[in-house]
């Protein structure tokens, strides 16, 4: 009889002397740093290129928003410091395009850069931009173009991303890099 009275003493004690791992413990044994990034915007600076106008942005994501000539668009966002979203992000841009003949634009380039203040990965797809949200909607707008930087920034990336028509935006490729090469970032 004393021993299930022992076994049910027991089992009342045990989660009381039960203690969770030390989260910074495990963090400490693999290395890295027990500090977590801060969960603030950064502030950006990148010069604007001819014909850009800043405008305001009431996004909570996005650090920047200008208004392109021909109704072009040009963003840069920040969706905190995980590196998860660009996968997501770079599939999405990738996503908004396609062909004449409808099917999903295969001819972008993506690249990476390590030239600048910070490396970052360069995107360029032209084609047909099928999702118009970015630029008040509408129908599908032929002969557009994509430049984006994916750019590896201290607390996390960003997105800087510039859609427009071709005709226009293409003449500003290396000046689009350029500005990119030479940003601004601070906490």
């Amino acid at each position: 009889m004393l021993r299930p009275l022992a076994l049910v003493i027991l089992c009342s004690l045990l989660p009381a002397c039960m203690k969770a791992p030390d989260p910074e413990v495990g963090l400490r044994q693999s290395g890295e740093s027990t500090e977590s990034a801060p969960a603030t915007k950064p502030t950006v600076v990148l010069s604007a290129l001819d014909g850009w106008q800043e405008t305001a942005t009431s996004l909570e994501f996005q650090v920047a928003r200008w208004e392109l000539p021909a109704g072009g668009v040009a963003t840069i966002s920040w969706l905190g410091p995980s590196k998860e979203s660009i996968a997501m992000n770079l599939d999405r841009w990738l996503g908004q395009w396609q062909t004449e003949n409808g099917e999903p634009a295969q001819d972008g380039r993506i690249e990476p850069d390590a030239d600048g203040n910070f490396p970052f990965t360069f995107v360029r797809v032209a084609g047909i931009l099928k999702d118009t949200r970015q630029v008040g909607g509408g129908e599908p707008r032929a002969d557009w173009l994509l430049l984006g930087a994916i750019v590896d920034a201290p607390g996390g990336p960003l997105y800087v991303k510039a859609v427009g028509p071709e005709a226009e935006l293409g003449e500003q490729t290396e000046a689009f890099r350029a500005a990119v090469r030479a940003m601004q970032v601070s906490r």
